[in-house]
């Protein structure tokens, strides 16, 4: 039988009302938060519940009993007064009830003598569960408002047999190996403090490694007609109310107060390239304006939410915005999906896939702008994908509120998807900053703006490469790219005058020459996952050469040092 993501999600909402009732049934002082399916797997929040990671076992037994006995789960429809005097005991499903009309039927899921608010059909007896896993113990906010309690959520997974929980445990601790965390600690690129939480400090190698995403990010926007510009951190709310995000973003945004004016940390920095945009008068020959930004933003973030370099507080997003006439759009659009896909390409990365990210009917009153606009915004964009012979699907209900949008996923070497790039259409922000240029005929006229990342985050884009490549990294981008090793003490002079050269020629080096063995000296670079190891002994010194071999290979080969620098040298230059 084959089970689709929808089913095992099935099986997944079942899980948590399962979990919900090994609790009580263990721990009948627990107060019932509330569950939640997601992309891997479910949770369920408690309150009044401290427990330890051992004793997510005594829970997953629980719940194996209850699998072992047979699941019969119904709906019922109760009166929210019925509700209220049921969970009685319950405060916070008192307080979910306390939101709903007095007039409405609440349904709950009923599963032997427990109850729980659910609105989903649990008519089928789900018979294809058979095996759980508990995978971790955690806190989360009430409702995700930090200034709720903190309630205890446990997470799990779920499916139809064993067989498929085997495989993905296994995939589990492949993951680990990948983890960007640990490779970052291992190879001492970044940390995090719990004084400054959602922010990375990055060390000497991960600022390296930075810079050189970075400089490779400046060559492509300069060959492809940006101009890069920087804007302030500390912006006045009056812009932020103009430009909409005061009403539509301000939860996740940063304020302060400075000689009782209002300002805000940009959490991202479209405002800033618009003033630049109004310093003088645009004709249509200015058009299109390319201004590309690394800006330095941030954003409030739950504490809950932050994991590593894959979602932080304050972060340097690959911003650009180009201001384009009406004839220029779909241009400018297809230029912005080819830049993309070669630039992350370069990294590695080789399969993409297309979403376009339109209005959802039921949410219209989140968008700014009136639909005619949305219109023409969202068919330019299906239109430019189609042009370049791409296919995509749409994402309802996931656009700005600004604006539709094409996101750019990526496969990782795991198979995962990631969303770098994005591109989105904006017609309301031209218009509420009453921007202009004078066309052809001296009329004047609004722009269009479009809003592009191409590497997104460049935080988060460095955590994904780190996943995608374990910490081995290509030769241009490797903080340390040769390790320098005399065999012994008596060869340390040329291992000196060897590091000196390749350090003279911008090569990136480190002498390891020290006591220890060659071979341990070797695993500790393999770990480092340092590209190349010079070796040097009496042959080399007698001949002037030097002997390299690659990290992870057995074997050697004996180069001319020149030679070796120009490899190197020529590898870094395509790019930077």
């Amino acid at each position: 039988m084959i089970i689709t993501q929808e089913k095992r999600k099935t099986l997944w909402h079942l899980s948590l009302h399962l979990l919900a009732i090994a609790v009580k049934k263990l721990y009948p002082q627990a107060k019932l938060g509330n569950g939640q399916v997601t992309d891997e797997g479910f949770f369920y929040d408690f309150d009044n519940l401290t427990i330890k990671t051992s004793d997510l076992t005594l829970i997953q037994d629980e719940m194996k009993k209850l699998i072992d006995e047979g699941i019969n789960c119904e709906n019922i429809l109760l009166s929210v007064q019925q509700a209220l005097d049921f969970f009685c005991n319950e405060p916070y499903k008192l307080q979910i009830l306390e939101r709903i009309e007095k007039t409405e039927k609440i349904s709950l899921c009923s599963i032997g003598d427990f109850y729980d608010i659910c609105s989903q059909n649990h008519s089928d007896k789900c018979s294809n569960l058979i095996a759980v896993k508990l995978l971790s113990i955690g806190g989360a906010y009430w409702m995700g408002n930090p200034k709720n309690q903190m309630l205890t959520r446990i997470s799990g997974i779920a499916f139809e047999n064993q067989e498929a929980l085997g495989e993905f445990i296994a995939y589990s601790e492949l993951l680990k190996k990948h983890d960007h965390r640990v490779i970052g600690k291992q190879l001492e690129l970044f940390s995090f403090h719990p004084q400054a939480p959602g922010s990375v400090f990055w060390h000497e190698n991960g600022l390296i490694l930075r810079n050189l995403i970075v400089s490779y990010w400046r060559k492509v926007h300069r060959k492809n007609g940006f101009r890069e510009i920087s804007t302030p951190i500390l912006l006045d709310s009056s812009l932020w109310k103009q430009s909409g995000h005061w009403e539509l973003y301000k939860e996740s945004m940063y304020t302060t107060q400075i000689e009782e004016k209002e300002y805000a940390i940009k959490p991202m920095s479209c405002p800033g390239s618009i003033l630049y945009y109004l310093e003088k008068n645009r004709s249509y020959r200015d058009l299109p304006l390319k201004v590309a930004e690394l800006g330095l933003v941030h954003r409030n973030e739950l504490s809950g939410t932050l994991r590593g370099l894959m979602r932080v507080r304050q972060f340097t997003q690959d911003d650009a915005h180009i201001f384009v006439c009406p004839n220029q759009l779909s241009e400018q659009i297809q230029q912005v999906i080819k830049m993309s896909v070669d630039m992350i390409g370069e990294f590695g990365f080789k399969n993409f896939s297309f979403a376009v990210s339109v209005r959802s009917p039921e949410k219209m009153a989140k968008y700014l702008g009136d639909d005619a606009d949305w219109d023409k915004a969202e068919a330019a964009l299906k239109s430019s994908l189609e042009a370049l012979n791409y296919t995509y699907c749409i994402s309802e209900g996931e656009a700005k509120f600004y604006g539709p949008s094409i996101d750019i996923m990526i496969n990782d070497c795991l198979g995962r998807k990631w969303q770098c790039s994005t591109l989105q259409l904006d017609f309301n922000l031209p218009q509420r900053f009453e921007l202009e240029y004078t066309d052809a005929h001296g009329e004047k006229q609004t722009p269009f703006m479009l809003h592009r990342t191409l590497l997104g985050s460049l935080e988060r884009f460095i955590g994904i490469l780190l996943e995608h490549t374990k910490g081995q990294l290509p030769l241009w981008l490797s903080p340390v790219q040769v390790a320098v090793m005399p065999i012994s003490s008596k060869y340390s002079e040329y291992g000196c005058t060897i590091f000196r050269m390749l350090e003279e020629k911008a090569v990136r080096a480190v002498l390891i020459d020290s006591e220890e063995s060659l071979s341990k000296r070797i695993r500790q670079t393999v770990l480092l996952k340092i590209p190349y190891i010079v070796v040097l002994g009496e042959r080399e010194v007698s001949n002037s050469v030097i002997s390299v071999r690659k990290a992870d290979e057995d074997e050697s080969c004996v180069y001319n040092l020149q030679e070796f620098i120009d490899y190197i040298k020529k590898v870094e230059r395509y790019r930077i």
